[in-house]
């Protein structure tokens, strides 16, 4: 593993002051390969009043490095969960209804002449 990414900082991860710790997280795991890690844990220390701007600072983290992010918070910490974000496609494939598959038969075999 890359040194700079196993060296840890001494400065303590305290309210938004984190928000280092967590682009590089985010950066690292954007650059990765698919398949190589399916998701990146940051670990911290949270003031209860810093929650909603944490939130905000997160997402825009996210949506910068097209991840997706899951926030855990426990008494005075937090766990942020970075994932590959899956694109939800525009429309949903239609199922072929069994006339499609029978017009494709008859086509593929010359369709006999009540279907002209």
């Amino acid at each position: 593993m890359s040194k700079a990414v196993t060296t840890q900082s001494d400065a303590p991860c305290t309210g938004l002051a984190c928000e280092r710790q967590l682009r590089t997280a985010a950066a690292v795991f954007s650059r990765l390969g698919a398949g190589e890690i399916t998701a990146t844990r940051v670990v911290g220390v949270l003031g209860a009043d810093d929650t909603d701007r944490f939130r905000a600072r997160v997402g825009e983290i996210a949506d910068e490095y097209g991840l997706d992010a899951t926030i855990t918070f426990h008494v005075g910490s937090f766990a942020v969960r970075f994932t590959p974000c899956i694109p939800v496609p525009d429309e949903p494939r239609r199922a072929r209804s069994p006339l499609s598959l029978l017009a494709r038969i008859a086509h593929r075999n010359g369709a006999p002449e009540w279907m002209s």
